[in-house]
């Protein structure tokens, strides 16, 4: 149960920066663009964080026997300042074998299988001309239309969903999923994905094109 972990906040710093959590996005901000994550650039910011760093959320933990499974409601997005994980997630980290996930996003096949085209019922040719017309115009509104127009419209939409949380500071660079991914990855634990693409897929888009309509 036990793993090296002897300088927490010196790793986490260092996976931050590798991360390149924050990143400046493409878009420049305008009064109707969201505000872009700012960048952790320099060591001694990432260390600030690590410092300030606090638990969030709900962690449970569960024993039986010798064997210890921590269970931890991640959220898709976060703040930049609660990207460095508190003293209880460090703690589990430090203990943990494996890293189980909704999805496993280091495997390729996972990545291709959540951004094929050709998985997604709608695309932007059989959309209908009005609702086609409305997303295009929503994202172009909101500075999503470049980095989305290449993306099936149902993700597109789930990006529309996301600007009312983007524009209070939340984002996905600073998701919970991010730092467990990479600290799991640097401790050379094995990440485990509990769900397979299509599993999502029909989760989000139904069982026919009526459906994801």
């Amino acid at each position: 149960m036990r793993a090296t972990f002897r300088h927490p906040v010196k790793l986490i710093s260092t996976l931050i920066l590798s991360l390149g959590l924050g990143a400046a996005a493409h878009a420049a901000e305008t009064a109707s663009c969201p505000p872009q994550p700012q960048p952790i650039t320099t060591q001694e910011e990432a260390q600030a964080l690590m410092a300030q760093a606090k638990d969030r959320g709900l962690m449970f933990k569960v024993t039986k026997g010798e064997v210890t499974h921590y269970l931890y409601g991640t959220m898709h997005v976060g703040k930049r300042e609660w990207v460095m994980p508190g003293a209880r997630m460090l703690e589990a980290l430090r203990k943990t074998k494996q890293l189980a996930l909704e999805l496993n996003l280091t495997d390729p096949a996972i990545l291709k299988g959540m951004t094929d085209p050709e998985a997604y019922f709608l695309n932007w040719n059989n959309l209908p001309p009005a609702l086609k017309t409305s997303l295009v115009q929503q994202l172009k509104a909101t500075c999503a239309a470049d980095e989305t127009m290449n993306q099936p419209p149902s993700l597109a939409a789930i990006r529309l969903s996301l600007m009312p949380m983007l524009q209070q500071g939340l984002h996905g660079e600073f998701g919970s999923e991010a730092i467990l991914i990479q600290t799991s990855m640097q401790l050379r634990r094995p990440i485990l994905g509990l769900e397979q693409p299509k599993d999502q897929l029909a989760a989000l888009q139904g069982d026919n094109k009526q459906e994801a309509l």
